[in-house]
């Protein structure tokens, strides 16, 4: 992940699924995200071959539902990792 290593003050896990109906013919893309105490969210797309990256859009949100409501909001259908 980091240098903070997998676990280290990690709030929330979650698996995701973001869908582009609008985009023809459609599509979806999926992965992982996690949220650090600090704020900080990290992505990765697929099962887990592809290497982790802040997303760079978060406003570091720290508390896990109110940031779970804010992905949501997004497009993200998010399910605990």
């Amino acid at each position: 992940m980091d240098e903070r290593g997998p676990d280290a003050d990690v709030v929330a896990r979650w698996r995701w699924v973001y869908d582009y109906p609008d985009d023809p013919p459609g599509g979806f893309v999926f992965g992982e995200m996690v949220l650090y105490a600090d704020g900080t969210l990290l992505r990765r797309y697929g099962d887990g071959g592809l290497p982790w990256a802040p997303v760079l859009w978060w406003p570091g949100e720290r508390d896990p539902g109110r940031a779970a409501a804010l992905l949501a909001s997004r497009g993200y259908g998010l399910h605990p990792a």
